[in-house]
């Protein structure tokens, strides 16, 4: 783990997606972004390419370095 190097975190559920910059235990700046679940098993059918525009917006929100984001850990949450 680098410690003092942003991390970015991404969180992705039918409901909602979710972006984190965390630096060492401190969480520099996040966001969340509503989702309609009516379209998460259309999303899934097209690799999630219909969530692009919105990971897009909360990556530039958090300021998430462009050398951070290949290195996202990412949590999906599955539909109930």
């Amino acid at each position: 783990m680098r410690f003092g190097q942003p991390r970015l975190i991404l969180n992705l559920t039918p409901n909602q997606l979710d972006a984190a910059l965390v630096s060492g235990r401190r969480v520099r700046a996040s966001k969340r972004m509503i989702l309609s679940p009516a379209v998460w098993d259309e999303a899934w059918g097209e690799g999630l390419s219909p969530f692009d525009n919105s990971l897009t917006s909360l990556l530039r929100a958090v300021g998430a370095p462009k050398n951070e984001i290949g290195r996202a850990h990412v949590v999906l949450g599955r539909p109930d």
